[in-house]
């Protein structure tokens, strides 16, 4: 009789383990049909995403905010948030004028060609005075100066962004800045350095960058000629003669290049280590000035000409000087070590 109340609790174990599993199995399989929030919020992203890419701002919008609703919380709702908040700002002009900035945007190096700029920058001028034609004068300016390589257009590219109203601050350094590199392109550097410093950019990389380039005007080929000119008066007093196998193998003798080659390696070595901004200075300035004294010493030998003049002698020594001086600006120009000294002085006087 007893058998019967225990045989009745096992089955009942039983059916209450079947129905278990039957439960867990079923809700695997609902949990398997219906997406996660997170998995839902991915997939509306990817969509406005590609809406975006396809110019389709409206659905853009309307597919991030359902991204938002699926997972208010989580990580990918706050990117779709900013999304909005960007497209948002962007299309108060309607979703035209963003649909062409952001068609402009996509276009890859080789596609851009100077008959679609010039379409988009008159697009431009019918777009409506918010935003979205503020960031499309920019494109223009800058892909005219960059890309194209026109800085006659970017000038007339450059004033227009500069005429826009709302433009802020940073918007409006960048354009004058521009705006006075386009200027120098065309050779005007001394207006463009005196309008930086009117509107109070003296102290700028772009300011010292075309000071740099005002002063190499003519730095650069005074240096290249004073080096000729010592060459040449060297070798046409004589020093051709010092160029002779039995001099030169004297010169060029094993004991001499190793002290020379210590004694300029030496400058590159600890600037790499201790001053890296400077250590390509080096690199050319060591093999210039070791060459330039090694050919200054082998001439020196067959100077007769110059042996009983002091005051020609003199001429060599001086010019011999001023070309290891022009040496060592064209070094310092050229690894554009000079422009970086001149940022960092400035930004220490500040």
């Amino acid at each position: 009789m007893s058998s019967v109340p225990h045989r009745r609790a096992l089955i009942g174990l039983v059916a209450a383990f079947a129905l278990l599993v039957v439960g867990v199995g079923y809700s695997s399989r609902v949990g398997a049909a219906e997406p996660s929030g997170a998995d839902r919020q991915a997939d509306l992203i990817r969509q406005a995403e590609r809406a975006e890419r396809e110019e389709r701002v409206d659905n853009a919008i309307r597919l991030y905010g359902q991204a938002i609703e699926a997972a208010p919380h989580a990580r990918l709702a706050r990117r779709a948030r900013a999304r909005i908040e960007w497209l948002g700002e962007r299309s108060r002009g309607g979703a035209g004028p963003l649909a062409a900035l952001m068609r402009m945007q996509q276009l890859a190096p080789g596609q851009l060609t100077v008959e679609r700029l010039r379409a988009f920058e008159k697009e431009v001028d019918g777009f409506p005075p918010v935003r979205v034609r503020r960031e499309s004068r920019q494109l223009v300016a800058e892909a005219w100066f960059h890309r194209l390589y026109r800085p006659l257009d970017a000038i007339h590219a450059y004033q227009k962004w500069l005429a826009e109203p709302g433009l802020d601050r940073a918007d409006w350094q960048t354009a004058t800045m521009g705006l006075a590199l386009a200027r120098a392109k065309l050779g005007d550097l001394h207006a463009s350095i005196d309008a930086l410093r009117r509107a109070g950019l003296g102290k700028k990389a772009e300011t010292s960058f075309l000071e740099v380039e005002r002063v190499a005007r003519w730095a650069c080929p005074l240096s290249f000629a004073l080096i000729a000119a010592f060459v040449a008066l060297s070798l046409g007093l004589g020093g051709w003669r010092g160029l002779s196998p039995s001099r030169l193998k004297q010169a060029l003798s094993p004991g001499r290049l190793g002290v020379g080659a210590f004694a300029y390696a030496l400058p590159v070595v600890l600037a790499k280590l201790h001053r890296p901004q400077t250590w390509r200075a080096m690199l050319l300035l060591a093999p210039a000035s070791a060459g330039l004294l090694l050919l200054a010493s082998v001439m020196g030998t067959g100077l007769d000409a110059a042996r009983d003049r002091p005051g020609l002698r003199r001429l060599i020594v001086a010019l011999g000087l001023l070309s290891q001086i022009a040496v060592g600006f064209l070094a310092l120009y050229y690894s554009r070590t000079l422009l970086g000294m001149l940022v960092s002085m400035r930004a220490l006087s500040r």
